[in-house]
């Protein structure tokens, strides 16, 4: 009788313990979801194709690394959407980043409090599609070598390396015939404000142009 009573305890606590690992297995390795979808801020239409990564800050040696790491990567379906689902873990900070030809590449930092196992962290979030200006600028009536043109751009202009910006572009002398190109914000206005020198006769004037989504607009400047 004593034997089957210690039997049956130890049998519990077997049983106790196997519970409780259990269940703090399960807490321990419940999935964590982060998914959402990407939109045209210009055009309020989903995006497929975007190339979404998560980074995220590890946990080593007992401390935060300061860099991130890629996670995971995947491309949006053809509603625009995308869901990352692994295992929870010790990390500091969540990001994603966007990437997509044509569009600006797009950052978001995730507060990891808002990061809870077993449920979906869900937004939307959108992306600037691009567009390109052309600039022509051409001394089409040359008088002599103090001939000058200068010229800057003016609205919402984004930075990166291919980015148009507003630096005063100037020319001088009689062989001027110069085309750049650069890149805006789609469906976005841009003006140009121009000075030119001929004759010792100053000028100066402003010019804006539209430059559509996905489109290279061009404007000639000849003096």
């Amino acid at each position: 009788m004593v034997k089957n009573q210690m039997m049956y305890r130890l049998l519990t606590i077997i049983c106790f313990v196997l519970i409780l690992f259990s269940s703090c297995s399960k807490e321990q390795y419940e999935p964590v979801t982060i998914s959402g979808t990407v939109i045209d801020e210009q055009q309020a239409i989903p995006v497929q194709n975007v190339t979404v990564k998560l980074k995220v800050q590890k946990l080593e040696s007992g401390a935060y690394n300061a860099n991130y790491s890629t996670l995971m990567a995947l491309p949006t379906n053809k509603d625009g959407k995308f869901t990352f689902t692994f295992k929870a873990s010790y990390y500091a900070s969540y990001k994603l980043i966007l990437e997509k030809d044509n569009y600006f590449d797009k950052e978001i930092e995730i507060n990891p409090d808002l990061i809870v196992k077993g449920q979906d962290y869900n937004e939307d979030y959108y992306i600037t599609p691009a567009a390109w200006l052309s600039v022509h600028i051409l001394n089409l009536y040359s008088y002599d070598e103090t001939d000058s043109f200068s010229y800057s751009l003016s609205g919402d202009l984004p930075l990166c390396m291919e980015c148009c910006t507003g630096t005063m572009q100037t020319y001088e002398g009689m062989s001027i015939d110069n085309t750049s190109v650069c890149k805006v914000k789609g469906n976005s206005d841009i003006s140009i404000i121009w000075t030119k020198t001929k004759n010792h006769i100053t000028e100066s004037g402003i010019a804006t142009v539209f430059c559509a989504v996905f489109d290279t607009s061009s404007y000639d400047l000849s003096y």
